[in-house]
């Protein structure tokens, strides 16, 4: 059985996440600890949504490269009609 694999599809300009220098196209391979091949994308995606200040640690592949990064969710940026 194939495992799912999560690539980054975009980060939003200021966020911790763009911070700490990740980037489009990142390859996502563990979250705190935990490899993504045996998460769903929900469970991703609320582990991200999370409660404001929790640590996250991610393990990322680019261009080959293992990287480290840490960062703090913060609260999301509110809506601004221009």
């Amino acid at each position: 059985m194939l495992k799912p694999e999560y690539s980054i599809v975009g980060v939003r300009e200021n966020s911790p996440a763009f911070l700490v220098d990740i980037k489009k196209g990142d390859k996502l391979i563990e979250i705190n600890g935990k490899r993504t091949s045996d998460m769903s994308l929900q469970q991703i995606n609320e582990l991200f949504s999370s409660e404001e200040n929790r640590k996250i640690k991610v393990t990322l592949i680019r261009n080959s490269m293992t990287l480290s990064k840490e960062f703090v969710l913060k609260d999301p940026i509110p809506y601004q009609e221009n």
